[in-house]
């Protein structure tokens, strides 16, 4: 059995865990936030300068548009972010957006995409997820790496859980 110790000021509490407080991976959530690369500021701050030349020339409607429109994209932008639980990964494209649901099970592929290289250097990667009814899902997560390994991690836990259910029935 394993103890914690809180301290509170002065006094220390000895408080038992109970072994199913640690939950095993197929109950855990991952989260991982969205990469935002050059492409993405660049894009802002055209927009931001849309914005200024909207307000210098004049025109309401135009610059109350433009103004709504770099909102969207920099909320976007900013709090787009991947969670991963036991059955599904879920593409979250902040407040404004819809959330974007795949399951474990039908993802049959994750492929790594470069584009745009100047040189030896790649400036845009991406990864993109293939479910197999054919649908592609592109993500960019901060780290790639990291993200690929717990999304591996949890499909094959997801299948050793229906293989040994299977093999149970």
């Amino acid at each position: 059995m394993f103890f914690v110790v809180a301290c509170s000021h002065t006094r220390f509490f000895f408080i038992p865990l109970h072994h199913k407080l640690f939950y095993p991976i197929s109950r855990m959530k991952r989260t991982f936030p969205s990469r935002i690369g050059i492409g993405d500021i660049v894009f802002v701050v055209c927009l931001i300068a849309l914005t200024i030349y909207m307000m210098w020339s004049g025109g309401g409607l135009a610059i109350a548009l433009s103004l709504l429109l770099v909102v969207l994209v920099v909320e976007r932008t900013i709090h787009t972010e991947y969670s991963i639980d036991s059955h599904q990964l879920v593409v979250h494209y902040g407040r404004f957006g819809r959330d974007r649901t795949v399951n474990l099970d039908s993802i049959c592929r994750v492929e790594r995409i470069r584009r745009l290289r100047l040189g030896h250097r790649t400036l845009m990667t991406f990864l993109v997820v293939v479910c197999n009814d054919g649908t592609e899902l592109s993500i960019r997560p901060r780290d790639e790496e990291d993200f690929v390994e717990t999304l591996t991690k949890y499909v094959r836990n997801l299948q050793h859980d229906t293989t040994s259910h299977n093999e149970e029935t």
